[in-house]
């Protein structure tokens, strides 16, 4: 019987599928204050899927420790943090199971900066 309800769990699950992040992605380019944040809209079409972002540099300071953020946009605003994560150089992504929405990709000064960085994200999604 545990074996029966295993497999068809599994069939189920199989047919929800989740879509993997594409080769479709997009670069949004910022700048991040001192104790400031960036943040640019995105949209996502998909049922149930996983986006990503990467911070992909960093300058002048390259190896800059920022935070890295996902939030759900609403009236064109970006509130509510959904993930977040310390960042630095372009080694660290951040992923996260979407549904259809509007989000933001955002990069806040995690209180290391000494001075101003432009920042690019790049957004991955199906």
């Amino acid at each position: 019987m545990k074996t029966l309800l295993a497999l068809i769990l599994a069939i189920c699950c199989m047919a929800c599928g989740i879509e993997t992040p594409s080769a479709n992605f997009e670069n949004f380019s910022g700048t991040v204050d001192v104790r400031g944040i960036w943040s640019h809209p995105f949209h996502v079409d998909c049922r149930s899927c996983e986006i990503s972002a990467q911070l992909i540099s960093s300058s002048p300071d390259s190896a800059s420790i920022v935070t890295l953020g996902l939030t759900l946009q609403s009236n064109g605003v970006c509130q509510g943090v959904i993930t977040s994560m310390l960042a630095g150089g372009n080694q660290n992504s951040l992923p996260y199971l979407a549904t259809q929405s509007d989000y933001c990709v955002f990069v806040a000064d995690a209180g290391y900066l000494t001075r101003a960085q432009s920042v690019t994200v790049k957004v991955q999604h199906p």
